[in-house]
């Protein structure tokens, strides 16, 4: 194996020379330069990677946390996300926690012990040592979606609170009132701030909210969803239009409206958050808030890669918020019957 050492005897010049040429850690004179190029060439030389990043203290590695690989929001960003690292030089390595503080823990402590540069996340809303850990070794962390309370770092989010927002009064000028929605049984943003947003519609025009709450894991929720929508429609206050506050519970809410015997928009109109290759092809193609995946990755590697150049002590903890796209299909219209004003 040809080591850094045969290049220095090749090219008649130090270990530490080859080091600068390779890392390009000083300037070092053209025609050394040259020297130690050719000699790399004629050996064969590749440089080991760990030795790189002891040396440079860079991996060129950047961790990526997900909520959930389930959702097609993940897989939507983690295809821009490495996109646009790759053409910046870096590799990103995804992991997965469910949503669990615990898993998110273990992966914290894995991303530094592999000395990546840096860290997107999606937190599972709960503050962690972990996190003071991170920047303690020198790592910046740019949160998506949600910042644990007390926890420091740039957040890039969806305007929640807007978006949510938007859609109740879409449904309010189509004629409904009795407007439910079906949310996450999370206490933590974005299910908080999308909540705040339907509540602050609803009050506007004198509407009695009515929020119903799915219980358990992401990957529990078809089920769980199914069964709370089923009771919001056997209940004596039906909903004429339903808001589902996340992705996760969109096709647990489509199945309690056919095991319900309904089916929209001809019983009650539906908009979902996210959108996904089989929300245009259901019957009817559902209309949706839809997250500006391509913006959000843009503003998040621009984020780190800027935390990472401004080192330690110059970070910044800045929000960075965007506007949800409303696609508006057929799963919307009038309701079904005369809808009460408060």
């Amino acid at each position: 194996m040809v080591t850094n050492r045969d290049v220095a005897q090749k090219a008649g010049v130090s270990l530490a020379t080859v080091s600068h040429v390779v890392n390009r850690t000083r300037p070092v004179s053209a025609e050394t330069r040259k020297k130690v190029e050719r000699a790399i060439k004629t050996l064969d030389y590749h440089p080991s990677a760990l030795a790189r990043s002891l040396s440079t203290r860079s991996t060129r590695t950047i961790g990526l946390m997900v909520g959930s690989i389930a959702l097609p929001l993940t897989a939507h960003l983690y295809r821009a996300l490495e996109n646009s690292l790759g053409a910046h030089g870096y590799t990103l390595v995804m992991r997965n926690i469910d949503e669990d503080p615990t898993r998110e823990a273990a992966c914290l402590e894995e991303f530094m012990g592999r000395r990546v540069d840096g860290i997107l996340l999606f937190p599972s809303g709960k503050p962690l040592p972990e996190h003071a850990a991170c920047a303690a070794a020198g790592i910046p962390l740019v949160f998506l979606n949600r910042r644990p309370r007390g926890i420091h770092g740039p957040l890039i989010e969806l305007d929640d609170p807007r978006a949510c927002e938007e859609a109740t009064e879409y449904l309010i000028g189509l004629g409904h009132r009795r407007i439910a929605l079906v949310n996450r049984d999370f206490h933590f943003a974005p299910f908080t701030s999308r909540e705040r947003g339907y509540r602050r519609a609803m009050a506007r025009h004198g509407a009695q909210p009515q929020v119903a709450y799915v219980p358990g894991r992401i990957d529990e929720s078809e089920p769980a969803t199914e069964t709370v929508v089923g009771q919001l429609l056997a209940s004596g206050t039906r909903p004429t239009a339903i808001i589902a506050a996340s992705h996760g519970v969109s096709i647990g809410l489509l199945q309690g409206i056919r095991a319900s015997g309904l089916s929209c928009p001809r019983d009650l109109s539906v908009i979902c958050f996210d959108d996904s290759p089989w929300s245009r092809f259901v019957d009817s193609p559902l209309s949706v808030m839809m997250h500006p995946t391509d913006a959000i990755s843009a503003a998040a590697v621009e984020t780190l890669l800027a935390e990472i150049a401004a080192g330690p002590t110059r970070r910044k903890a800045g929000v960075r918020r965007f506007r949800a796209h409303f696609v508006k299909r057929a799963s919307c219209g009038p309701p079904p019957f005369p809808s009460r004003k408060s």
